[in-house]
């Protein structure tokens, strides 16, 4: 997954499928215990701290997601037809944002901003 990912890990602001997204999301996982994160439904945001033993990613079909945290539950589709969107942008060299959208009858969004924490680039994104 890193090779399909690792032109996209330099450039300032890229959008990326939704299962590279979700792949971001389990490389978080993986090395940093926290995460920050907003969540914006419609007009309204709030910003949380994530405990990343607390993010989960459930398959509920071949073209479906759950992310959940908290009391959070976020569906998610990957494939087909789909108003879901991901961006990955980078804030600067050592911290990025990840931006999951998806706008079925309301617009939510969620941003998780994530450290390096002294791991390079290339690594982070490596299983």
């Amino acid at each position: 997954m890193f090779k399909k990912i690792n032109n996209k890990i330099n450039n300032l602001k890229e959008d990326i499928s939704c299962n590279r997204a979700l792949y971001v999301i389990e490389c978080i996982k993986k090395h940093q215990d926290n995460v920050t994160a907003s969540i914006t439904v419609g007009p309204l945001t709030k910003s949380i701290f994530i405990h990343t033993q607390d993010l989960n990613i459930t398959e509920k079909n071949k073209e479906k997601y759950l992310i959940t945290f908290n009391e959070y539950s976020f569906s998610f589709k990957t494939m087909g037809f789909s108003t879901d969107v991901s961006t990955l942008k980078w804030i600067n060299d050592t911290k990025f944002e990840l931006e999951l959208i998806s706008n079925h009858n309301i617009l939510v969004q969620i941003r998780f901003i994530a450290e390096l924490n002294g791991i390079p680039k290339e690594k982070y994104f490596t299983k």
